[in-house]
């Protein structure tokens, strides 16, 4: 980052990608997990509601259990026979949302869990 804010600092105007950039490294995205069949219609509903969440920098997946694992397994997530939504974040996982007003108290609880810039460092 020390180069890339050097760069920044010389120019007339700073770079906004800088600063996404530094938020990037120091923070963990907004992690959703849709757990359910991708022909299911209420997973595809949980999909379409975690996709229009605000959020600068979110990570999304979709777990049809029918297909595998995720590439990237860092949580297991439990098949519980209907479709769920998962938020997690800093090593910890929210209860399954199975509504769009369940997911967004979910994702909005785990933002407050984010911790704060100061205490990273």
């Amino acid at each position: 980052m020390r180069y890339l804010g050097a760069a920044s600092a010389e120019m007339p105007r700073p770079m906004p990608g800088v600063l996404l950039a530094d938020e990037e490294l120091a923070t963990e995205p907004t992690h959703i997990t849709i757990v359910g069949h991708k022909d299911d219609a209420r997973a595809q509903r949980l999909h379409a509601i975690a996709r229009a969440l605000p959020a600068r920098y979110k990570r999304l997946e979709w777990l049809d259990p029918r297909e595998g694992r995720l590439p990237n397994p860092d949580v297991d997530y439990p098949d519980l026979g209907e479709p769920a939504a998962f938020a997690c974040g800093n090593r910890i996982c929210s209860f399954p949302a199975f509504s769009a007003e369940e997911l967004q108290a979910n994702v909005a609880q785990m933002a407050k869990l984010k911790p704060a810039r100061a205490a990273q460092n």
